[in-house]
């Protein structure tokens, strides 16, 4: 075990401001910030160590856990290791929904997990993921706050939950 890496535990609230989950995140312990060089790595980085060091059950206290994939971890065998009740596979926003993705996810969710789509603007080209993904997450920076009405009108009919993220306050 690497013991220079640690788990950052970013709180996930829903919109009662009630503890939903934890985004776990990677962390070099040398530096105070994420040092990612490699998304892949540090997603493989995050599964490892949660699985090995830390204790699922421990970190989560009960929660939710999102783990961000990249395109790489998602079609790679890796991610059957993990606990499927506990964990939220949190899909990155540089994956495009090709028919190759899209069989993954179908796999993934026959399989007993839970899928999110990270960072995500709406766009027609992902009409196909959208049935199967349980979780769309809106960056809320990045979604100018006149467009959000549309978006979520856009979203309405999927039966996915919607979370806002980077909310600076409420």
């Amino acid at each position: 075990m690497n013991k220079n890496c640690i788990i950052g535990r970013q709180p996930i609230i829903d919109h009662n401001e009630h503890l939903y989950g934890y985004e776990l995140l990677f962390r070099s312990s040398d530096v105070n910030a994420a040092d990612i060089q490699d998304s892949s790595y540090a997603s493989a980085k995050v599964i490892i160590d949660t699985l090995t060091s830390f204790g699922i059950r421990e970190l989560l206290s009960g929660h939710k856990g999102f783990i961000n994939v990249d395109l790489d971890v998602l079609m790679g065998e890796g991610l059957e290791l993990l606990p499927k009740e506990h964990i939220i596979l949190e899909l990155l926003e540089n994956i495009e929904p090709s028919p190759t993705v899209i069989q993954r996810c179908l796999e993934l969710k026959e399989a007993g997990f839970s899928l999110a789509l990270d960072d995500h603007m709406y766009n027609l080209d992902f009409a196909e993921l959208y049935p199967i993904v349980d979780i769309v997450k809106i960056d809320l920076l990045m979604t100018p706050l006149e467009s959000l009405p549309a978006v979520i009108e856009h979203l309405r009919p999927y039966p996915c939950k919607l979370l806002a993220e980077k909310v600076e306050s409420i």
